[in-house]
């Protein structure tokens, strides 16, 4: 018996329905979880975070706001912004805004390279 998770569509039965009519199946080759890293950065400050994967990483990245609450890359406000740009060997992070010098964590989850 295999083991996984499937979806299906509303409809169909999830154990003998084709995969045509599934909404999800963990047989399919999607996004895995290669690193996930929690960072403390300053703001004005750029930071770099080597991962040295050797490729491209697809990233969902986060940062706390000054409210406490997660916003994701490409968050801005008229008082602060987060974003992030990435290549085969390091992801630069910035954080921008009122508060110069003050920590934010952030949250960095890189996938594996799909083939």
């Amino acid at each position: 018996m295999a083991y996984g998770i499937k979806v299906s569509q509303t409809g169909h039965d999830v154990k003998t329905c084709d995969d045509k009519d599934l909404v999800f199946s963990s047989d399919w080759n999607t996004y895995k979880i290669k690193q996930e890293v929690l960072l403390n950065v300053v703001v004005g400050t750029p930071y770099t975070y080597n991962h040295n994967l050797g490729y491209i990483p697809f990233v969902w990245a986060f940062y706390r706001t000054e409210s406490g609450e997660w916003a994701p890359d490409g968050f801005n406000t008229d008082f602060e912004s987060f974003n992030i740009s990435v290549n085969s060997t390091s992801i630069l992070i910035n954080i921008d805004g009122d508060d110069t010098g003050e920590k934010r964590s952030v949250k960095l989850f890189l996938m594996e390279k799909i083939i």
